[in-house]
């Protein structure tokens, strides 16, 4: 019976205990917090601002592909994917793209993107700090999520990045905010920004499945389900379609699946983005006749079906990359500050951090710089960040008042649990990180209740 009413008290929000254990009650407190949040959020803005009139949009990888497919499509007159991209490796990024080719049809470059990339930022933050007062009310937790939030490099260098996270982000965190509110046209305009975060970033899904399981913590009525679904499938339908009738396919999102899982499901696999299995005699090689015969859905269905067959003959392997894969995923956050140093492929990989450790021991002639100082920060606030946010899932479900979060933590485990299913990358953690924080916050503002209600006895 015990056991049985634990588990309902994690996933039956009426049986879970409430979750008003996160507010001081001291106006000292909250007025400090307050002021700190703010001071936090213009140290930011000033540092993005600072970003945006001294750093160029740099490029590479990704960006750059991004790049050059937007250009391809403004040359043509065209917008992505069109009948140029059938023959393509896969479609990846469709959203970002897109946005890529409105801005160099307006402006002559992309440059402008640094501007969206400061609102998604703001949305992303604003839109975490609503959901936060709707579950918790108005407790001290949202000044703490502000803090942390605002403290991460991340923020301040991705201003000058072309890539899909923060778009994707401030949909899908802007669409999860549109449920907690309770009203079912806000349903509708939600299913909406979840089908155009998919269309960024095929991650959308996932926070798609969360919210339908939001609504049923807040026992929602069928038609704002229904509202959800159907602000989806309509988004959906009128992508794909556009695309169908530009391409013959229903290129709706990415269709990298099969590109990522080969990277981690073959032959001298490491569970990180290698590309020799795309060499001569790798299991997805294909010659240069076959690459312009086959279509971006033939090479996606090729390269499943030789993983699939890797996993079926070497499943204890595949098993054992999945730790890899997930450490692989967060043990970095220097991914976005490459644009201090003025190269997207600079604060990254094992490289970077030895190069790091020795100019910070002295080893290295090389002096720390501005750029190095703002990565050691930013992996510090970070690191801490992660213990934090893992000790705070244990600590709801000891307090059995995990419930109501329940949603937000199968985000962070679905998006997690893809990576290890396919590659991993200490990008692919960036659209969960809000959620990290917010967990952080919550249980530094537990920890503060506790220490005030005993100084009270």
């Amino acid at each position: 019976m015990g056991e049985s009413m634990f588990f309902r008290q994690i996933f039956d929000v009426r049986a879970a205990k409430p979750l008003d254990i996160f507010s001081s009650g001291s106006k000292k407190y909250k007025s400090v917090l307050k002021i700190l949040s703010i001071i936090a959020m213009a140290a930011m803005l000033g540092i993005q601002v600072y970003v945006l009139l001294t750093h160029k949009v740099v490029l590479a990888s990704d960006s750059q592909r991004y790049f050059e497919l937007a250009t391809l499509a403004v040359k043509n007159g065209v917008w992505y994917p069109s009948s140029l991209n059938v023959h393509d490796t896969y479609i990846f990024g469709n959203g970002l793209i897109n946005l890529m080719i409105l801005l160099i049809r307006l402006t002559g470059s992309i440059e402008a993107i640094k501007f969206v990339n400061i609102f998604c930022v703001y949305a992303i933050l604003i839109s975490c700090i609503y959901i936060i007062k709707r579950i918790f009310g108005d407790t001290e937790i949202q000044y703490w999520f502000t803090i942390i939030f605002c403290a991460t490099g991340t923020f301040w260098g991705e201003v000058a990045q072309a890539r899909t996270e923060l778009i994707f982000m401030a949909f899908a965190f802007a669409a999860t905010a549109l449920l907690v509110t309770g009203k079912t046209y806000a349903c509708l305009i939600s299913g909406v920004l979840f089908a155009l975060a998919n269309w960024t970033r095929p991650l959308g899904i996932v926070f798609l499945i969360a919210g339908i399981w939001l609504l049923a913590t807040q026992r929602a009525k069928l038609k704002q389900y229904l509202c959800l679904v159907l602000g989806a499938v309509m988004t959906v339908g009128v992508i794909g379609g556009a695309a169908y009738a530009k391409c013959g396919y229903f290129a709706y999102q990415a269709t990298t699946g099969g590109y990522n899982l080969i990277m981690g499901a073959s032959d001298g696999a490491d569970g990180t983005s290698k590309f020799d299995v795309f060499g001569e005699g790798g299991a997805g090689y294909l010659s240069e006749k076959q690459k312009s015969e086959m279509t971006f859905k033939e090479k996606d269905a090729f390269y499943k079906s030789e993983a699939m067959k890797w996993i079926k003959e070497n499943p204890g392997e595949y098993i054992k990359l999945m730790p890899k894969k997930m450490l692989v995923t967060l043990y970095s956050e220097g991914y976005s500050l490459g644009t201090f140093y003025n190269d997207a492929t600079a604060g990254n990989g094992g490289t970077f951090y030895r190069g790091l450790i020795g100019r910070m021991t002295g080893q290295s002639d090389e002096k720390l710089s501005a750029a190095d100082i703002i990565v050691i920060w930013t992996q510090g606030v970070y690191m801490v960040t992660l213990v934090l946010a893992f000790a705070c899932v244990v600590f709801l479900i000891v307090k059995r008042r995990v419930a109501k979060l329940m949603p937000f933590i199968f985000t962070v485990a679905g998006a997690i649990g893809i990576t290890m299913l396919l590659v991993g990358g200490p990008r692919y953690h960036f659209p969960i990180l809000p959620y990290l924080i917010m967990a952080a916050a919550i249980l530094i503002q537990a920890i503060a209740t506790h220490k005030e209600h005993k100084n009270e006895a």
